[in-house]
């Protein structure tokens, strides 16, 4: 049976249409496939886990903390660290007062934390004439013998700002204040005995707090 050249340009053509066709399927087919992005937030990443460091921390110095979170808007943990006395721990609320996204894929939000902690205190002395007077000595002016630390519980509060990064990496600044729960009935030492406590002696009640944190939810 003889072919016509229409009818052989008309075969060419629908073979040259179904090659093509087939190449297009097969390139789409093995093209990867684009999983959307995260969505950033603590809805999304409801455990965290951050490394905390400051001045009258609720763990301390240095310490480490544990969160879960009840979406954006909330997180409820526990934390454990170390002062300059000994081991402190704690357990704190978070709120997220006001939180977004930023064009630039940073998740922040403006904070407040109340926070329980306790742990060994026996207050701080940062009196630049130390090294100009007896302190050992009840009859100078500038007697202040050492305080046998005890166990203390905190109270704190703190406003702060924090930020998650599109890695999961979060960053938090806060600053606020921390009082003593309760009374308790300070003892003083002079060269290992007891010794009455001098009027400057006695730790304060109430501490400024700083606290920087680095972490990340996951």
């Amino acid at each position: 049976m003889l072919i016509g050249r229409g009818q052989w340009g008309a075969a060419c053509a629908g073979a040259l249409f179904y090659f093509l066709s087939s190449a297009s399927a097969r390139a789409q087919s093995a093209a990867p496939v684009e999983e959307s992005p995260r969505a950033l937030g603590y809805a999304t990443r409801p455990f965290h886990l951050e490394f905390l460091s400051g001045i009258a921390t609720p763990v301390g110095v240095l310490g480490v903390r544990a969160e879960g979170n009840i979406g954006d808007l909330l997180a409820l943990g526990a934390g454990i660290g170390a002062n300059g006395f000994g081991p402190e721990w704690e357990a704190h609320a978070r709120v997220r007062i006001l939180h977004g996204v930023h064009r630039h894929k940073l998740y922040s939000a403006l904070t407040l934390e109340g926070a329980f902690a306790r742990g060994k205190y026996g207050g701080f002395n940062f009196d630049p004439e130390f090294d100009e007077c007896d302190r050992l000595n009840p009859h100078d002016g500038c007697y202040e013998p050492p305080v046998v630390p005890q166990t203390v519980n905190w109270g704190q509060v703190e406003l702060g700002w924090e930020a998650m990064f599109p890695s999961g990496f979060t960053l938090r600044l806060a600053s606020g204040w921390a009082r003593q729960i309760g009374s308790y009935h300070w003892q003083c030492t002079v060269l290992g005995a007891p010794a009455p406590c001098g009027a400057d002696s006695l730790p304060s009640e109430s501490l400024f707090v700083f606290s920087f944190a680095l972490g990340y939810a996951f």
